[in-house]
């Protein structure tokens, strides 16, 4: 993930998160790890290991999120084939992955945050970059994903969804369907000179999502869920 300056203001869907997510001061990145590369894949086996296995990374429910890497100890999360498809990373060894809706209640949503390196600065334009694929095996993909820029760790305890209005969207409010490759998502926040958190995931009431059925890719078998 990329988070940059710009200028002085005056049943589930899987969604997988790869190359640099990041929020940029100029040229540099204010999200650590960004690429998700800072990761011990030698050990990850499983879903849900994102903080105990890599760096920074953090569930802000207490569902939590997954890491994936190239050459992981258990084939649930490997890379470039795992349980939910084949997807090589769009750079690196690795990537995150969240569920962002699901008509299994005991399925839950999770969601990915981070702090940045820094606070944001006042009046200071920024971009939010990063690259997502819904991942091959989903049966449904929805719309309201986004990202919140918080002054504040955002920490909750249980596994409800969590429904808030996202500071940054894509600017139509898309389906998130395509799962060939990775889709560029990218806005931009002007800061407060408060903000010191970031957390990604569908942040729509599931009466407002837009949720659209998927077909299995050609050449996939097996059940999607």
């Amino acid at each position: 993930m990329k988070i940059h300056k710009l200028f002085r203001a005056a049943t589930a869907t899987a969604l997988i998160l790869t190359s640099t997510v990041g929020l940029k001061a100029q040229d540099e990145n204010l999200v650590p790890n960004g690429g998700f590369e800072d990761t011990n894949i030698n050990k990850l086996k499983s879903y849900g290991q994102i903080e105990e296995f890599g760096m920074d990374w953090f569930s802000a429910s207490s569902v939590p999120a997954d890491i994936y890497g190239e050459g992981a100890k258990g084939d649930k999360v490997g890379i470039p084939i795992n349980n939910y498809g084949k997807q090589d990373a769009a750079g690196g060894l690795c990537y995150a992955g969240f569920r962002a809706y699901s008509k299994d209640p005991k399925l839950k949503r999770n969601y990915l945050e981070v702090q940045l390196s820094q606070p944001l600065d006042r009046d200071v334009m920024y971009c939010v970059s990063f690259d997502i694929s819904l991942a091959d095996m989903s049966r449904y993909a929805v719309n309201e994903i986004g990202v919140i820029v918080s002054d504040r760790k955002i920490e909750q305890t249980n596994d409800g969804d969590m429904i808030r209005n996202a500071d940054i969207k894509h600017k139509t409010n898309k389906v998130f369907q395509y799962a060939e490759g990775w889709e560029k998502f990218c806005g931009t926040f002007v800061g407060t000179g408060q903000e010191e958190y970031i957390l990604m995931g569908c942040f729509g009431g599931r009466n407002n999502l837009d949720i659209e059925k998927v077909s299995r890719p050609q050449g996939m078998s097996g059940a999607q869920v």
